[in-house]
Formats: structure tokens, sequence, C-alpha cells
């Protein structure tokens, strides 16, 4: 497959260059792709590691606890870490919008709590407005909040210039 192919190629770089955060944090991502959390865990654990600051591998750090399967008190730790990594990856850099994203899906899949989602949605689209995915949960966090203002502010624009963008529409309707 495609991603066992990307994983061998990662796992083979960073081997081969063991101090290349890069390198770590893009294995990271590989090994989230292909739903192996314990690995891209570790990978981006190391990543960290190698650099505190490595925004990009606290993101993944934090996309791995959410994408994580667990129940219980096991989906709460998840959760708990999960929003720890996203809440430092924007202390570390506040232009990162990937980090505000996981943060509106966080407390959209967990928490249930769309005011907080929809804020951090916001965030997210103002850094990255050319996102189609980013405002399609955005959009469905506003369509749970009932803020249909922001709909019409964020998403009805973006759908206006990009209409090939077919599943934004029943949000925009």
């Amino acid at each position: 497959t495609d991603a066992g192919e990307a994983i061998a190629t990662f796992e083979r770089l960073a081997a081969a260059h063991p101090s290349d955060v890069g390198l770590r944090t893009r294995l990271g991502y590989a090994y989230l792709r292909n739903k192996d959390y314990k690995s891209a865990e570790k990978a981006f654990e190391r990543a960290i590691k190698l650099d505190k600051k490595r925004v990009a591998a606290h993101v993944g750090l934090g996309l791995t606890y959410a994408e994580m399967p667990a129940k219980g008190i096991g989906a709460y730790y998840n959760f708990r870490r999960a929003l720890g990594a996203a809440k430092r990856a924007t202390k570390l850099d506040s232009t990162y919008g990937l980090a505000y994203r996981l943060l509106g899906e966080i407390h959209e899949r967990f928490k249930e709590n769309h005011e907080k989602a929809i804020q951090y949605y916001k965030k997210y689209v103002e850094l990255v407005p050319d996102d189609p995915d980013g405002l399609y949960q955005f959009g469905l966090a506003c369509v749970q909040g009932h803020d249909y203002d922001s709909i019409d502010r964020y998403i009805a624009p973006y759908l206006a210039g990009n209409p090939s963008e077919a599943r934004l529409l029943p949000l925009v309707a």
C-alpha cells in the first residue's frame, strides 16, 4: 500500500538521520494515517524530545490521542492528553491553524461543546480560509451550535468562489 511504502521510506530515513525532527514528525503522520497509534505516539514523542518547539509534532501527538480508540476512563485520558498537546501547540505558535482545528475537533467530539468548538474553528478558518475540510467541520459545529451567521460569513463566500465543493452546499442552504 501507499501508506506502507511511505512508512517504510520514513523509517529508513529516520534510522539514517536519527536527529532529524522533520523526518520523525512525518513518520508520525504516516503511522497516524495508517491507524498505527502506538507507533505514531512514539514517533511524535521522539520528535518533541528532539525539538520541544516543533508545533507540527505537538499537533500530531494531539491528533493521535484524539483518534486513538478508547472507552471510559481511557477515552477521558486521551481527551486530556489531546487537549494538552493542542494547547501547547497554540502557545508555541499562535498562527499554526491546525492546532485550532484540533481544539475544535476535541471540543466537538469529546465534550459536545459546540460554542467552544466554534470559537476554535473560527480561529482556524481565519488562519486557513481555503480548507474545505476545515470549513465543513466548522459548518457542522455551527449547525449544532445554531451559529448560522458564521456560516454566512465564512462558508458561503468560500462556496460562492468554489462551487465544486458540493458538500458545503447543505450547510449554506
